[in-house]
């Protein structure tokens, strides 16, 4: 089972529940209406950074077979756009 298969459910809730947290928090606590907008712009941008990294890594999971290991490592260093891959080979 694929547990990044929508891989958006991840960065979302990271960037979601802490806001809402952050929201209620000052809310609750301090009254005010609103969180720092330094906070804000670096949760965005480090959860923009995670759904780059679980992008490019399933992309490169998928395209390599999806067996992690030195085989499917050697095999999508032996691809390039101007030629097609080498076929794989069938475990037994």
């Amino acid at each position: 089972m694929d547990l990044l298969h929508p891989w958006w459910l991840v960065p979302l809730f990271l960037f979601v529940l802490p806001m809402i947290v952050g929201l209620l928090y000052n809310r609750l606590r301090w009254h005010r209406s609103g969180v720092n907008q330094n906070w804000v712009l670096g949760l965005f941008v480090s959860v923009c950074w995670l759904a780059a990294i679980i992008v490019i890594l399933n992309k490169l999971r998928y395209r390599a077979g999806g067996a992690p290991g030195a085989d499917a490592t050697a095999r999508l260093a032996a691809c390039s756009p101007c030629r097609p891959c080498p076929p794989t080979r069938r475990r037994s």
